[in-house]
């Protein structure tokens, strides 16, 4: 008998927040820290964007924003996320830690995004991973290794080795200059499009499905290349040449005198590369 009401009682909580409406509430946070002897950065969250912006300055420049989406008293909540900072050597580590989603009571929902400022060249690696996020990363001479799912990923004007890897979302590319061998962007679910310059030599993958594959290099590019797709054409504009294996779906060959070795790949999608 107690063992049902208590049941009953419970049931009725349930009934009665399922009739709420979730509210949101949000705290700002900051902080400037020395580069000192810091060559690497970490930045690690979900349920939020990551954002690296290269400016002028001698510092590492947080900002961000902590958000509890759910019922009750989310000003409770809100402290239950905590943002940590871990210099591990010369590896500075950001990290936002918060409970699993889903409280019974309150239903929240927690989220922390971060903008993070610092000096274009001043480490020798940067690293973003969220989930439920967008990441970007603008204004960069460094390694960049980005990492998300259900977000897209956005390197505007960056130049070093980049490795980009989404699930659920596009890759976008703008001024895009690539270094060195091993740089990957990868999805699922997305399009891969927009400006990259190779080096001499290197190597780059490129590989979606169910997305096309669209890229602009300048006409003057020296790269060996494989192109293939399940359904969708394979096509090049603009750029000298010439095929060593032509099939509906599969096309390899060089570009110019050849040398860095590009990749692509998708199922339902098109490839199409463009010279300028």
């Amino acid at each position: 008998m107690k063992r049902a009401f208590v049941m009953g009682i419970l049931l009725a909580i349930v009934w009665l927040l399922s009739g709420c409406n979730l509210i949101t509430v949000k705290e700002s946070f900051s902080k400037d820290i020395a580069l000192g002897s810091i060559k690497s950065l970490v930045v690690q969250t979900k349920n939020g964007a990551i954002e690296f912006l290269g400016t002028e300055g001698s510092s590492i420049s947080v900002r961000g924003e902590k958000r509890v989406q759910g019922l009750g008293n989310l000003d409770e909540e809100i402290k239950k996320i905590i943002i940590s900072y871990d210099l591990q050597g010369d590896r500075l580590i950001i990290k936002s830690e918060s409970p699993s989603d889903g409280n019974f009571f309150t239903k929240a929902s927690y989220g922390t995004k971060f903008v993070v400022y610092l000096p274009p060249n001043a480490l020798a690696s940067i690293t973003g991973r969220t989930s439920n996020g967008a990441v970007k990363a603008q204004n960069l001479e460094t390694s960049i290794q980005l990492t998300t799912t259900n977000g897209g990923v956005d390197l505007r004007n960056t130049r070093g080795r980049i490795q980009a890897d989404t699930t659920n979302g596009g890759i976008d590319l703008y001024r895009v200059e690539l270094i060195g061998g091993n740089n990957v962007f990868s999805t699922s679910n997305g399009a891969i499009e927009g400006d990259i310059l190779f080096p001499p030599s290197g190597s780059c993958d490129i590989h979606t499905s169910n997305g096309r594959i669209g890229l602009r290099v300048p006409s003057s590019s020296a790269f060996d290349f494989r192109a293939s797709t399940s359904n969708g054409s394979i096509d090049f504009f603009g750029l000298s040449v010439l095929l060593t294996q032509s099939e509906k779906n599969l096309k390899s060959g060089r570009v110019n005198t050849g040398g860095f070795r590009l990749d692509l790949a998708t199922s339902n999608g098109t490839i199409r590369v463009e010279g300028f």
